[in-house]
């Protein structure tokens, strides 16, 4: 009988299959590891260490009888194509050559791909972590060709929206068209580095967006800005001169020095949005404060020197502000460094000494009122009576049935779902992705007879499945037993 249906009804045949041969590449995997592990966040390691060090590595098949995918060309394998993280990885050197070959520099590819001295960093979601710290490197060390290797593995946890997984196909989150209707991408671009879940998820809301935009991005960020350029034209116009600094300026300076180079040093550590954003927080909250300490619009009228040194450096923390965020707020950091004159600017632009031209500056942010709030959650978000009802005809149409977990498995690189192979009716066999990992052992789901309906096929995880499994709190929905193969 069929181990995954239990069927008896079975047609034998012949079929190669192509396997790689995972557990003949576990030394120099462990090699791979060791020496880069320093560099990865937590869940890297616990993912790869798990693999590598506690289940195994075991044979992995790379190819599939799929209606779609990249076809096997080699003979005997008719109608099969490759497993999808084993095609998807090359890609990430065949668009490099194409890139150089728009370039008309063909061979340019290699100084990524040939090159030991190039760091290459994957910023990947925590789910795919298998995928990128084993399955892919084994594939490079395999060959022997010597290919960079990768270095970094920025593996991030979870972005949610109200508890739950931002996903496109689930259509959890908003997409991009409507985000770019709302709000100018500098706005979303310094709220997502605001709240990016390096360490652990973190959740999104319109209310978190109001907070981010209105507290940090206008009132902290902004205002510096605008207050501190609006002071130096109207006092000294376009020209600040090159002022000598007295001991206290000077101690000024350096402490902005340190934090821009706190700021760079958190950039390299490559999952440090949320610090480069606190940090750029400290640079504006300093530089207001060093202008509310001097009060410069009173030093103007009984010593304008000092004055002008006062501004003068208030104006070096708004460069350097604008620098430290150009990886986040682009478009602004420009703006703001045109208006000092800086047209072309990089890392070191931070802390050279000297201000080359002041413009009189722009509003460029502005808050986000409670009246805009509440008319962008009534157009995205679902009514409360959506969310909790559904018509009896839709749901009737659903066909809910009954089954049998005839198999369970573990799917590499998801480490909170289990595959289930689910006996319906009439014996057929169906395939589930449900998340209950962290709810039951494989043993506890033998057997069970849980509530499924059938869906179009798809990919989870690089697994085909062809059916749902609704949960309660992480909970399967059972059935008895005698009822398996039943419509509900």
């Amino acid at each position: 009988h069929c181990k995954y249906c239990g069927s008896e009804d079975i047609t034998f045949g012949e079929a190669k299959q192509l396997v790689f041969d995972l557990p003949a590449l576990t030394g120099e995997l462990k090699k791979f590891y060791e020496e880069r592990k320093d560099l990865w966040p937590e869940n890297a390691k616990k993912t790869t260490e798990h693999y590598l060090y506690r289940e195994g590595l075991k044979p992995r098949p790379i190819s599939r009888f799929l209606n779609f995918g990249f076809p096997i060309p080699l003979k005997g394998y008719d109608g099969q194509v490759f497993y999808v993280w084993f095609d998807a990885p090359i890609g990430y050197i065949g668009i490099t050559k194409q890139w150089a070959k728009h370039r008309n520099r063909p061979e340019e590819w290699e100084r990524w791909w040939k090159d030991p001295e190039t760091v290459i960093v994957h910023y990947i979601g925590k789910d795919n972590i298998f995928f990128h710290t084993i399955f892919w490197p084994g594939m490079l060390l395999g060959t022997k060709k010597g290919w960079t290797l990768p270095k970094i593995i920025a593996s991030v946890e979870f972005l949610k929206a109200k508890g739950v997984k931002f996903s496109k196909s689930r259509g959890v989150g908003l997409n991009i068209e409507n985000a770019l209707e709302i709000l100018p991408p500098d706005c979303w671009r310094y709220t997502l580095a605001a709240v990016f879940p390096a360490r652990k998820d973190t959740e999104f809301s319109w209310d978190v967006l109001r907070e981010k935009v209105n507290k940090e991005l206008v009132e902290t960020v902004a205002n510096f800005v605008h207050r501190t350029l609006t002071l130096a034209h109207r006092y000294f116009g376009e020209d600040m001169g090159t002022p000598e600094l007295t001991e206290e300026e000077e101690k000024k300076m350096k402490e902005l020095e340190k934090l821009v180079d706190r700021a760079e040093e958190q950039y390299w550590k490559w999952l440090g949005f949320q610090d480069v954003v606190k940090t750029a927080l400290r640079i504006a909250s300093e530089g207001n404060a060093w202008l509310n300490h001097r009060e410069p619009w009173k030093e103007h009228r009984t010593d304008p020197e000092r004055a002008r040194r006062t501004v003068y450096v208030a104006l070096h923390y708004v460069k350097a502000l604008a620098v430290v965020l150009a990886p986040i707020t682009p478009a602004y950091s420009s703006k703001v460094l045109s208006w000092l004159g800086e047209e072309e600017y990089s890392w070191n632009t931070a802390k050279e000494r000297g201000i080359r031209r002041v413009s009189r500056p722009e509003i460029i942010f502005r808050k986000i009122s409670d009246e805009q709030i509440e008319g962008w959650k009534r157009r995205f978000e679902p009514k409360s009576d959506e969310k909790k009802t559904i018509k009896l005809e839709n749901f009737a149409r659903v066909g809910l049935l009954v089954g049998r977990v005839r198999h369970v498995q573990e799917i590499a690189g998801c480490a909170k779902k289990w595959l289930l192979v689910i006996e319906g009716p009439n014996g057929r066999s169906y395939r589930a992705a449900p998340e209950i990992r962290d709810h039951y052992t494989a043993e506890q789901l033998k057997g069970k007879a849980v509530l499924f309906f059938p869906t179009d096929k798809q990919e989870v995880c690089g697994v085909e499945i062809n059916a749902y499994v609704p949960t309660a709190d992480g909970s399967v929905i059972t059935a008895d037993r005698n009822a398996t193969g039943r419509v509900v």
